[in-house]
């Protein structure tokens, strides 16, 4: 269970970083930007460095995956696979509210 958390929270981080970087890139500067509709008003806070530690994190945390050993990596998929499935389960075939009910 240990191995295969440590591996999917990797690849799950590496994720997030490289969808900040994407995010920084779509959503840079000082005036607000129109996605889907939406206006996304600047960042109120902005790191320094730019993308230096997004991409720093991704180099080590790659570098801590490909050092897994078969098994580490073996378990890490499965977990990540098994999320994916319950998360598909979750939102697709899940069991619907009833409308109407006491609680609303």
């Amino acid at each position: 269970m240990a191995a295969a958390s440590a591996i999917s929270r990797l690849v799950v981080y590496v994720m997030t970083c490289a969808a900040l970087l994407q995010l920084r890139a779509r959503f840079a500067g000082p005036e607000p930007q129109v996605s889907r509709g939406i206006a996304v008003n600047p960042p109120a806070f902005v790191a320094p460095g730019g993308p230096v530690v997004p991409v720093l994190a991704i180099v080590i945390a790659a570098g801590i995956i490909f050092g897994a050993t078969r098994i580490q990596l073996i378990s890490g998929a499965g977990a990540l696979v098994a999320g994916a499935v319950l998360y598909l389960i979750a939102v697709r075939g899940g069991p619907r509210p009833v409308r109407g009910g006491p609680h609303q």
